[in-house]
């Protein structure tokens, strides 16, 4: 080969590599929490939607929930119905007080791709508000089991994932009068609304 082509050959390479290196740099594998902020009072039920956007496909993987506890309390977790895991699904039993959590699923195939990506909603997480303040809700890779996501384009190293938030602002219910408030509130209404006639009265007399 001559030096000429050489160089070149060597050039395309080098152009290969960063092309593949910026194509892999701009995919975005997501874990999302949907809304990402909700006001609630005390004593309502939270419910957040559990979201994956893929754009690498993977075979599966996991992650954990972490929350407020002192402003939110874990209720229930469900994989959605049409959710289209098929392995290694776990997740918290209903009431399970563990913060952090972990939920993880797998997605098992014998044909290619050997893996999933796109947009899909996992599951519904449902909370409790139980004290006014903040109630943060983030996710985060699993550094044991079920671990984090692997893909069929590189199975030996764990896939790049950006893990999304909620803020749950939960706020005081609203007072309710006492029964000597309300009454007294009420003579004065019905007092006003009497003026009026008294007013007539006292001018025809």
């Amino acid at each position: 080969m001559s030096a000429g082509k050489f160089v070149l050959s060597l050039f395309s390479s080098i152009a290969a590599l960063v092309m593949l290196s910026a194509s892999q740099a701009a995919a975005l594998n997501l874990i999302e929490l949907s809304p990402t902020t909700q006001a609630v009072t005390v004593g309502d039920q939270v419910d957040i939607s559990l979201n994956m956007n893929f754009d690498d496909l993977t075979t599966g993987g996991g992650f954990e929930v972490s929350y407020n506890g002192l402003a939110l309390s874990f209720v229930s977790f469900s994989f959605d119905a049409g959710f289209g895991a098929n392995f290694g699904l776990s997740a918290p039993t209903v009431g399970d007080q563990t913060n952090p959590f972990t939920i993880g699923f797998g997605f098992f195939t014998l044909a290619p791709p050997y893996g999933v990506n796109g947009q899909h909603l996992i599951g519904t997480l449902v909370f409790e508000a139980l004290a006014p303040g903040i109630g943060t809700i983030s996710t985060g890779a699993s550094a044991f089991v079920p671990g984090p996501f692997y893909g069929p384009a590189d199975p030996y190293n764990p896939m790049v994932v950006t893990y999304g938030s909620t803020q749950v602002l939960v706020s005081s219910p609203a007072p309710i009068p006492e029964p000597s408030t309300a009454l007294l509130l009420l003579v004065g209404l019905t007092g006003l609304s009497a003026f009026p006639n008294w007013v007539n009265r006292s001018k025809n007399g």
